[in-house]
C-alpha cells in the first residue's frame, strides 16, 4: 500500500516563544535570538523527513553549493560579525586576473582561479604563518582588453595579521567638517631570503612600467651583499602591495607585465566602520547578471585559527525575557532599515552587543522598589 506523502504548511502566520536561547559575541558586533519550533514547523520538519525530493526548496537541507545565495550571504555577514573589533584591523587586497588566463569554459575558469588562488595564500601562509583571511570571488564584464565584455573572475581579501610601518601622514575631515592630521601605515612582508630575483627585475627594466626600476635592483643587490642602509632594508622588508604583486605574477605566469603592476591592489582599512563597508560593498553583494557563472563555494576563510574571534556566548533566557529582547531587537531593525520586520522564530542584529545587554543580564542587587 502506497502512503501518502505528508504536505507542507505555511509557516508565515506561525509564532514561537518557547525555549528562548541567546547567542552572541562580546568584543564583536553579532546578537542572535532563537526559539524553538512551533507546531507548523514541526510539523513540516517531520514531512521534509519523509517527503524530502518533493520538499520546497526553502525548507530543504543545504546541499552541494552553487552559487551565492541567500543563506550563503546571511552566514558570511554572520561570520564577519563575530570578528572582535578590537583587534587589529585587516588590508583590504583585490586580485584580478590577465587576458592570458581567459577560458571559455566557466566552470574550468572558476577551478583554475581558485588554483591561483590557494597557490598565492599558501605563499602568504609560509611567509608570515600568522597572516589569515577572508576571501570571496566575484565574476564581472572585461571592462578592455581582448576579452571586453565576457564574464572573468577576480578576488576580493580581508587580510589580518600582517606587520604595519609609518610611512608618513595624511590629513582628513571628519564629522564634524574639523580637518584632523592622522599618521599613515603600510603593511610588509619580511623577505629574508630576498624574494626578487635579479633576473626578473631586469624584465622590468625592460618593460614599459618603471615602477620596479633601477633603485630595486640596486636595493636588492646591497641586501644581498648585506649593507645596512634604508634601500637595503625595504628590500629585505617589502611592502605588502609588492610582495603580493610580485607572488600573485609569479603563480598566475601570466609573462605579462601589465598584470604585474595592475594585477593587485592593496588598501589599508582605516576603522571597523572601512571593514563592513568592504562586507556590504564587494562581499555580500551579488549580481544578477552574473549568477549562471557561480560555480562551487564564493567566500572562505584561509587559516581560520588566526582569524580574531570575538568570543562567542550562548545563554538560555526565560519567555518573557526572550519576548522582551525579540521585541526591542524587532523595533531596532524597523528603525534603522525603514521598514516592518516579522520576527516569527527568531532574530538577528548586528551591532554592539552592549547596547542590549542589560536586556538579559539581572543586576546582582535588584532594587525591590
Amino acid at each position: 500500500m502506497q502512503t501518502v506523502p505528508l504536505p507542507f504548511v505555511d509557516e508565515s502566520l506561525s509564532f514561537s516563544c518557547a525555549s528562548p536561547r541567546l547567542r552572541f559575541a562580546e568584543g564583536g558586533r553579532l546578537v542572535q535570538l532563537r526559539v524553538g519550533e512551533s507546531e507548523a514547523a514541526e510539523w513540516n520538519r517531520l514531512a521534509r523527513e519523509e517527503n524530502a525530493f518533493n520538499c520546497p526548496s526553502g525548507l530543504r537541507k543545504r546541499g552541494r553549493c552553487k552559487g551565492f545565495s541567500r543563506g550563503s550571504r546571511r552566514r558570511l555577514l554572520g561570520h564577519v560579525n563575530s570578528i572582535s573589533v578590537a583587534a587589529d584591523l585587516p588590508d583590504f587586497q583585490t586580485l584580478t586576473l590577465p587576458d592570458e588566463s581567459f577560458c571559455d569554459d566557466v566552470p574550468q575558469f572558476a577551478r583554475e582561479a581558485k588554483q591561483y588562488l590557494d597557490a598565492y595564500l599558501k605563499r602568504l601562509r609560509r611567509m608570515v604563518p600568522g597572516a589569515a583571511c577572508l576571501w570571496r570571488i566575484e565574476w564581472k564584464e572585461r571592462k578592455s582588453g581582448r576579452y571586453e565584455g565576457r564574464l572573468a573572475p577576480h578576488f576580493h581579501l580581508l587580510v589580518w595579521g600582517l606587520q604595519h610601518r609609518k610611512v608618513g601622514e595624511y590629513v582628513y575631515e571628519d564629522a564634524a567638517g574639523q580637518l584632523r592630521q592622522c599618521e599613515d601605515f603600510e603593511a610588509f612582508v619580511e623577505t629574508f631570503d630576498l624574494q626578487l630575483p635579479l633576473e626578473f627585475v631586469s624584465l622590468c627594466e625592460q618593460g614599459s612600467n618603471m615602477r620596479y626600476g633601477a633603485s630595486l635592483a640596486c636595493a636588492i643587490g646591497m641586501a644581498q651583499a648585506g649593507e645596512k642602509s634604508e634601500l637595503a632594508e625595504r628590500a629585505r622588508c617589502m611592502s605588502f602591495q609588492n610582495w603580493s604583486s610580485l607572488a600573485w605574477y609569479h603563480v598566475v605566469e601570466s609573462g605579462n607585465l601589465d598584470h604585474l603592476a595592475a594585477g593587485c591592489r592593496v588598501e589599508r582599512v582605516r576603522s571597523w566602520g572601512g571593514v563592513m563597508y568592504a562586507c556590504s560593498t564587494y562581499f555580500s553583494k551579488c549580481d544578477e547578471s552574473a549568477r549562471e557563472a557561480y560555480y562551487g563555494r564564493v567566500w572562505g576563510f584561509h587559516n581560520r585559527s588566526k582569524i580574531p574571534w570575538a568570543k562567542i556566548i550562548d545563554m538560555d533566557l526565560s519567555e518573557d525575557m526572550g519576548v522582551r529582547l525579540r521585541r526591542v531587537m524587532r523595533r531596532y531593525l524597523e528603525h534603522k532599515t525603514g521598514r516592518p520586520w516579522q520576527c516569527r522564530f527568531g532574530v538577528t542584529v548586528y551591532c554592539d552587543a552592549s547596547q542590549f545587554r542589560r536586556l538579559w543580564e539581572v543586576p546582582s542587587n535588584p532594587d525591590p522598589f
